[in-house]
């Protein structure tokens, strides 16, 4: 059996990651933590109180009869959302 380079790339990836780390060895466990700002929190409930504002909109048209589809925008929609991938 002929051994190539590149098939000894993937016996030094498996020693790196069977090594502990230094905090294995240390014993700390650290934790992951995500801090979102105020701004980001603040465009959050802005764009939760439109979204709500747009709902509540649509299903008033619906139980009105009002809302109407556009048939030739919902096929460019689709073609557009397919053609895309």
């Amino acid at each position: 059996m002929k051994i190539n380079p590149s098939q000894l790339a993937g016996l030094q990836t498996y020693r790196t990651q069977s090594q502990p780390t230094r905090q294995e060895q240390t014993g700390k466990v650290k934790e992951d933590r995500l801090e979102i700002s105020s701004a980001t929190r603040e465009m959050h409930t802005k764009f939760e109180t439109e979204r709500h504002e747009r709902v509540q909109a649509l299903k008033q048209q619906v139980e009105n009869g009002e809302y109407k589809v556009d048939p030739s925008q919902v096929a460019k929609n689709m073609i557009s959302f397919w053609s895309a991938k």
